[in-house]
């Protein structure tokens, strides 16, 4: 998603991105709307005009104007009101006329809300803003998590996306057949304002309307990685596990550039020590049957992470998870191992995107405890452990 405005230019490896076949979405955001859907603003819009050409066969995505149910006059508790709703409007008329009268074909139009949740502006502000039906071809609308500790943990992200997806599914009916297009989240992100355990918590539940299967409309999400937003380093492993999910992989097979993924220990995967992006490790035991069939790898990230070969663990005994780690790696090497199994976020307890991996221990010199994988993200008690003999 690039902020697009006059004067922009796309940087080489932005370039590089669209032609390895990445999508590109220009949000557009005039501050007069009024202004925006006049002649005068036909410069900028013909500027504009020039740079998707110029990216073609690749398909563009344009929004002109986000979260307009934010700035319109009757919109409330807003700042920075940019015109009516007929304003807004308007100006999407003049976009998509100027495109057509510049024969510019690789443009998909889409519109951007704010996610309005309440019912009544619902029906009093963005049904009038939708531009009638075949019109657009994406919907997109915003979540993030509120500041000052007013998100705790993540059921906010939950439930705002669950309030918004249901305005749009109840009130879709010809003239703004909302269901005609698919759907995504256009922007959302945790908020430095709160509690280091409340945003990781609201991350995590990113998992559950991604891949909960409760939304299945939504076919994209982009996280909006910018000032208070901004992905904190802490956060970055269970990140890293979000953007593995198989939902981001389906159309990323055969992108180059992408890493390959290393075998979780020697000899693991009939493939051999290296698995390319996009492709499976299938698990292979010399002693005793794999606990799961296999592993998928997106861009250096294996998920889930290894798997045990039943028959060839050892019972060690029971330990206490005192810390909670991540998914870890296998001990191959034990003191990798060690430490990667004792990360955590602030003991917030253990956010891990794969819950059918076999528990499993490692004990080395490097980690003050019995470290462990735990079968949940809330499961911290007492587990059988299993070494490699």
């Amino acid at each position: 998603r690039y902020y697009w405005s006059s004067g922009n230019r796309l940087k080489d490896f932005e370039l590089d991105f669209v032609t390895a076949g990445g999508i590109i979405w220009f949000s557009v955001q005039p501050k007069d709307w009024k202004e925006a859907a006049s002649t005068a603003y036909k410069p900028v819009l013909n500027e504009l005009c020039d740079l998707v050409s110029s990216l073609a066969p690749a398909q563009v995505m344009i929004s002109a104007g986000h979260e307009p149910d934010r700035h319109c006059s009757i919109c409330p508790n807003t700042k920075e009101v940019w015109g009516t709703i007929d304003d807004y409007n308007a100006m999407g008329r003049a976009f998509r006329k100027q495109f057509e009268r510049k024969g510019v074909k690789n443009v998909i139009w889409i519109a951007n809300f704010a996610g309005t949740q309440d019912v009544e502006l619902f029906q009093k502000i963005v049904i009038p803003m939708w531009p009638g039906d075949g019109v657009l071809g994406w919907l997109f609308f915003n979540q993030f998590q509120l500041g000052g500790h007013m998100d705790k943990g993540g059921g906010p992200l939950v439930t705002g996306v669950a309030r918004t997806y249901s305005n749009f599914e109840t009130y879709s009916a010809p003239g703004h057949n909302f269901k005609a297009v698919p759907w995504g989240l256009g922007a959302w992100a945790v908020n430095h304002k709160n509690e280091h355990c409340d945003m990781a918590s609201y991350l995590y539940s990113a998992k559950t309307i991604i891949e909960g299967g409760q939304y299945p409309r939504l076919k994209a999400a982009v996280y909006f990685d910018s000032k208070d937003f901004m992905m904190l380093d802490e956060l970055r492993p269970v990140y890293k596990q979000y953007l593995a999910l198989d939902f981001f992989a389906l159309n990323d097979k055969h992108w180059p550039g992408l890493l390959p993924c290393e075998a979780p220990f020697r000899g693991a995967c009939k493939e051999g020590d290296k698995v390319a992006s996009g492709e499976v490790c299938t698990s292979k035991c010399t002693e005793g049957q794999p606990s799961l069939p296999s592993l998928t790898c997106f861009n250096g990230i294996l998920t889930p992470p290894t798997f045990s070969c039943a028959g060839a663990w050892k019972l060690v005994g029971t330990g206490v998870c005192t810390k909670a780690p991540f998914i870890s790696q296998d001990n191959t090497d034990d003191q990798v191992a060690c430490q990667a199994s004792c990360m955590d976020i602030a003991d917030c307890g253990a956010y891990c995107f794969s819950t059918e991996v076999r528990p499993y221990c490692i004990r080395s010199g490097a980690c003050p405890d019995l470290i462990l994988q735990t079968k949940s993200g809330s499961d911290r008690s007492t587990h059988t452990c299993y070494v490699p003999p």
